[in-house]
């Protein structure tokens, strides 16, 4: 690939990615902070955890089954 066509698409990369970035990290601080109003410190420790415990499980549901194979 050439230098100048790169250079474009990693630009227009870049630009994408931190303007994604950055709208889902000022949006998702609004939800979080509507929630933690809503139901408090305790309940959105709650929902982490669970949230957690959740990705834990699947992560090693899925180590497993690979060991079974």
């Amino acid at each position: 690939m050439h230098f100048p066509t790169f250079f474009v698409y990693n630009a227009a990369g870049g630009i994408t990615w931190a303007i994604t970035f950055g709208l889902v990290g000022y949006f998702g601080g609004k939800a979080a902070a509507h929630v933690l109003t809503d139901v408090g410190i305790a309940g959105a420790a709650l929902l982490v955890l669970g949230i957690v415990g959740g990705l834990i499980y699947l992560r090693l549901k899925d180590r497993g089954g690979a060991r079974k194979s």
